[in-house]
Order: structure tokens, then C-alpha cells, then sequence
């Protein structure tokens, strides 16, 4: 099978980069085969099917390196509970819906989804506790995609960014860790390699040294990506400095985290020597 996409205007993504106006895109058995000036494209290819590219644009599938899918039904009511940027930092209140059933989860993942790809989105890392819930059907939109099962052993009832001494809970730690190595086992590299899963710590005020040190050896071992909130609020970095003496990024580097295979989220309230 082979689809030429003709009369068109392709960003090709290269280094330049690349804007090729009046163009044609060959694609054959799923690959590109050709890119190049519409009439040299429609003539190599003449027995192609034919896609009428004109007043649009074709491109390299973009790629989001932090989301929540499941979080897409917070929107617009996040932004008005989050931290303040000033003492004492504690939240506003708590989220007004119930937690979601594990169809509901599903429901909203494939909503996520569905949002990415029309936006152009065809990658997306995916940052959450218990993607296992939904991880099924998340796969089977199509979506190159991390997963990335997010943990932390702080004792409950302190959410992120919220002050205070940060006392840990090794149950919490050694749940965590079983969970990403379970989600690894089964979904990492599934779908001829459209699969990563990911080793995710949730925020440097949400995991104690010991459970640092613990996924930095399992990423390691695993071989794979790792991801985390860093900086994101004040009250992370103060719960940090009144902790360990130390900013966030630099209790990351201590403690082994901070690697060139980390994707850190958000980086807000950074210091310029981080």
C-alpha cells in the first residue's frame, strides 16, 4: 500500500528546518518513502491512493514530555487551589470532586487521548499513580507513549508543595517501587517498541533519600527513562532547604537522581546555579 499526500505544505523537521510549500509526501507499507516537490512525487508514485493535501499542513507528530491524562477533568480547577508563592504556602482547599473508579480513570485517559492527537500530539509521557487502571486502553489509541508510574513516601495527609519536616513511610516507598517494576515487566517495549515505561518520583518534598537512592537503582537496572516534578512550588523548595540544608536540584544531584536521562517537570523556582 503506498499514499501519496499531494498539492500540500510539510514541515519536514530536519535540521534546517525544512518548509516545503507545493509539496507531496509518500508513505509506503507505513513508512515515508519520499518527500519532496508535488508534480516529482505524483509522477514516481502514479498508482498510489491520493490524499488532497491542499490548505493544509503536514508535520512531524509533536510530542508532550509531562501530562496527566486522568487529571484532564481538573482543568480550570487546579489553577485556583494550587500553592501560593508566598508563606505560609499552604494550599487552598481541597480538589471538589470524589476520587475516580478505575472505568472512570479509563474514561478520562481516553479523552486525554483523543485531545492529543487532534491537537498533532502522537507522544506523550504520562505521569500518575496506578496507570495500570487504565494503561490498556491508553495503548490502544495508537499514542507512542512513557508511562510512568509516580511514587512517593511521604507520610500522608501533606500534599506537594505544602510546608512542613518531611517525615517518610517505607510502605509507601516499597508499594511504590513494585508497582513501576510490575508496570515495566508487562508494558515496556510492547507494541513493537511504541511502549516505554518510566521510573517516576513524584516531587523532592514527596521522597525521601532512601526511596532517591532506591529508584535511581532501579532505573538503572531497568535501563530506562526517569522523570519528576522539580521545582514546582516555593513550598517544595523550602520543605527542602528546611530538611536537608540544600535546593531541590541539588538533593537530586546527592542523592543520584539528577542523570541525563531525567525529565524534569515544570522547573519554576530555580536559583541560577540550578
Amino acid at each position: 500500500m503506498t499514499t501519496v499526500i499531494h498539492h500540500t505544505t510539510i514541515i519536514t523537521g530536519d535540521r534546517e528546518p525544512s518548509i516545503l510549500f507545493n509539496a507531496a509526501i509518500a508513505v509506503e507499507n507505513d513508512l515515508i518513502a519520499a518527500v519532496g516537490p508535488n508534480d516529482e512525487i505524483m509522477a514516481h508514485f502514479s498508482n498510489a491512493d491520493v490524499v488532497d493535501g491542499r490548505n493544509k499542513l503536514v508535520m512531524p507528530g509533536l510530542a508532550n514530555c509531562h501530562t496527566h491524562f486522568v487529571r484532564i477533568l481538573a482543568r480550570g480547577i487546579f489553577e485556583d487551589q494550587n500553592a501560593p508563592n508566598r508563606p505560609p504556602f499552604t494550599r487552598k482547599g481541597r480538589v471538589p470532586f470524589p476520587p475516580l473508579s478505575a472505568e472512570q480513570r479509563t474514561a478520562m485517559a481516553r479523552i486525554g487521548a483523543l485531545e492529543a492527537l487532534r491537537s498533532g500530539t502522537t507522544a506523550a509521557m504520562d505521569i500518575t499513580n496506578n496507570i495500570e487502571d487504565y494503561a490498556e486502553a491508553l495503548v490502544a489509541t495508537g499514542l507512542r507513549l512513557v508511562l510512568a508510574e509516580q511514587v512517593s513516601d511521604r507520610a500522608k495527609g501533606v500534599r506537594v508543595g505544602e510546608p512542613g519536616i518531611f517525615e517518610a513511610d517505607p510502605e509507601l516507598a516499597d508499594k511504590g517501587l513494585r508497582r513501576i517494576a510490575d508496570l515495566h515487566a508487562k508494558w515496556h517495549g510492547a507494541e513493537n517498541g511504541r511502549i516505554t515505561v518510566a521510573v517516576a518520583a513524584h516531587a523532592p518534598d514527596m521522597v525521601s533519600p532512601a526511596l532517591l537512592q532506591a529508584l535511581r537503582d532501579l532505573r538503572e537496572k531497568l535501563d530506562t527513562v526517569a522523570t519528576i516534578h522539580l521545582n514546582q512550588y516555593w513550598g517544595e523548595v523550602e520543605v527542602i532547604k528546611n530538611s536537608y540544608g540544600i535546593l531541590p536540584t541539588e538533593y537530586l544531584a546527592r542523592y543520584g537522581f539528577l542523570h541525563e536521562r531525567l525529565v524534569a517537570a515544570h522547573c519554576r523556582f530555580m536559583t541560577p546555579e540550578e
